[in-house]
């Protein structure tokens, strides 16, 4: 029997599907492990055979975020939506980064802008509260989390949401058991915590350490912002 395998008789200039992939996973990989600069270099290899990937530019702009380099997180969001401007989780994502810098004006108004959009209503509500409440506006804050928990009633609302609008509003012991109910639902947020950002101020918590420890023994999901 003759013949090749289907990456070798592939063009040079056609990238491997499966290697995109593995580079794309591996940067998912990385940020579980709390090693978001080994992330970058894989989302950036990904991003090299398809350099207009949605997702991976949004990836890339999501590992920026979890290695603190927020001001470049913001400028490759911007670059990602000018590809794209309706995709909602590059708004939401962004949104994100401007709120680590205390942009919380502009951050608003990329969540509003994404929940004109389809896909990421309850992550757009979620981040909104958050912004209010970080923005010292925890009245509408509360607000906007009572919407999220009607919605809860008949939809899928993920408790990291919740948690992370608790932590915002200087309320840790709810935040904390809003984590452990998101660690109980096997939330794929959760690989995410070791750098996560919006969660800095617990991680002396020993409650928190806890739910590190157990994390750390499950086996790593291959869902979230880089997906």
């Amino acid at each position: 029997m003759t013949g090749t395998w289907p990456l070798q008789s592939m063009s040079s200039n056609e990238p491997s599907i499966s290697t995109l992939t593995a580079h794309h996973w591996y940067a998912h990989y990385f940020l579980a492990k709390a090693q978001p600069e080994q992330a970058l270099t894989e989302v950036k290899r990904a991003q090299v055979l398809d350099p207009l990937s949605f997702s991976i530019n949004v990836g890339l702009g999501w590992c920026l975020y979890h290695a603190r380099r927020y001001d470049e997180a913001i400028e490759q969001y911007r670059s990602t939506l000018a590809i794209d401007p309706n995709f909602s989780l590059a708004h939401c994502t962004l949104g994100m980064a401007c709120v680590q810098k205390q942009l919380y004006a502009e951050a608003l108004a990329e969540f509003s802008k994404a929940l004109t959009l389809p896909g990421s209503r309850s992550f757009a509500l979620a981040n909104i509260a958050r912004t209010y409440a970080l923005s010292g506006k925890p009245a509408e804050a509360r607000q906007v989390l009572r919407e999220l928990e009607n919605s809860a009633s008949h939809q899928y609302v993920p408790a990291m949401y919740i948690a992370a609008i608790y932590a915002a509003l200087g309320e840790g012991d709810r935040s904390i058991r809003w984590i452990q109910k998101a660690y109980e639902e096997r939330s794929d947020y959760m690989v995410y915590l070791r750098t996560e950002p919006s969660v800095d101020r617990f991680r002396s918590d020993p409650r928190f350490q806890y739910l590190l420890k157990l994390i750390a023994a499950e086996p790593t999901h291959r869902d979230g912002p880089l997906k």
